[in-house]
């Protein structure tokens, strides 16, 4: 009966467990679905001012070409190794493209490593609480079998005491 009892609390215990690790990967789930977007606006916002800047860029280099192909292009505070960069647009977007790639594969692996964590420690308190029932079902069954043979002893004894009264 005891075990039985037993039995419907642990899965009771298992089902509620279960419920709040859902919750929380809810709520994980949500956050990082968060912060996918807020990466895929920053990640526009990055596109949008490197293509103002490529474009500038090109219309000052545009700009001087019409004015005279010998004249020298002002590009204001930036370099000569920026502007050799933004004049290319492939590999300025593709770094751009590469790097949002790499952040939201991190942002993929650690929701991954929370859940598969979140997972394990379930997995482990679930094993905890069944070898718990089952260590607590041998301490009874040894106290029961301790009991049953005292109590054997003890008639064995009454009995003894009872045959040589009479």
């Amino acid at each position: 009966r005891h075990k039985e009892i037993e039995e419907t609390m642990i899965e009771e215990y298992e089902s509620r467990l279960g419920e709040l690790i859902k919750e929380i990967t809810d709520a994980n789930n949500n956050f990082f679905m968060g912060l996918r977007q807020d990466l895929a606006d920053f990640n526009s916002q990055v596109v949008e001012e490197a293509m103002k800047e490529i474009d500038s860029v090109q219309n000052k280099i545009d700009a001087a070409k019409a004015r005279d192909a010998e004249a020298e292009v002002d590009f204001g505070d930036l370099t000569d190794a920026q502007v050799g960069l933004l004049k290319e647009r492939d590999i300025v977007m593709g770094t751009i493209s590469a790097s949002n790639d790499y952040m939201l594969g991190q942002v993929d692996a650690t929701l991954d490593e929370i859940q598969s964590l979140e997972k394990s420690r379930f997995q482990a308190v679930l094993s905890d609480a069944r070898d718990e029932s089952s260590r607590r079902d041998r301490e009874r069954t040894t106290e029961i079998v301790r009991v049953e043979e005292e109590n054997e002893r003890r008639l064995l004894h009454l009995e003894g005491i009872v045959h040589d009264t009479f």
